[in-house]
């Protein structure tokens, strides 16, 4: 079953990815920027929440594997901001350190 899963997933990115579309990786947790601003100010758990559902995104196997040159690089270097990122961030830190050991399983194995 996760197999077929996991196939789909992977079907629908490359789909995406032909299309032209990317995920946006998000701003710097520090970032002053009027957008970022804004975001935060109106409501910093849903801003805290988008940020996480991209890095979710860019985390995946699937797309790692398909819109990276150098997947082993990209996985390290998501992993790095992501253990930067679940020091700073007071929201979901136990969903980004699981985000952390994801990344790293998927190229280990």
């Amino acid at each position: 079953m996760f197999s077929i899963r996991n196939s789909f997933c992977r079907f629908l990115v490359q789909l995406l990815l032909r299309g032209g579309d990317r995920i946006i990786k998000p701003h710097d947790y520090h970032c002053k920027c009027q957008e970022c601003h804004n975001k935060f100010e109106f409501d910093s758990l849903r801003h805290a929440q988008s940020r996480l559902n991209a890095y979710r995104g860019l985390a995946s196997e699937s797309y790692i594997s398909l819109a990276s040159i150098d997947p082993i690089l990209t996985a390290f270097e998501l992993g790095h901001e992501l253990r930067d990122l679940s020091n700073k961030e007071k929201y979901f830190k136990v969903k980004e350190i699981f985000y952390i050991g994801m990344t790293f399983n998927v190229y280990l194995e």
